[in-house]
């Protein structure tokens, strides 16, 4: 099973793009600042990590086991 990682996730965009990444089969983490974007990627059925897309070893921690970097933030 890909893993990818969908930055941007709980934005216009990543909230249409999770639930058809999930039916399509895959396991999706996704980056949340706050408590609220972390339900509600819960609520899609993705992983939440936490993680500030301004710093650089957060986002290699954040995607570094992970096979897709999506971007729509």
């Amino acid at each position: 099973m890909l893993r990818i990682f969908v930055a941007g996730s709980t934005g216009v965009l990543g909230r249409r793009v999770i639930p058809e990444l999930l039916a399509s089969g895959f396991r999706v983490t996704a980056s949340a600042r706050s408590e609220k974007s972390r339900s509600t990627l819960e609520s899609l059925g993705a992983e939440p990590v936490a993680m500030n897309l301004f710093d650089a070893a957060d986002v290699k921690r954040a995607v570094g086991e992970q096979d897709v970097v999506v971007n729509l933030a």
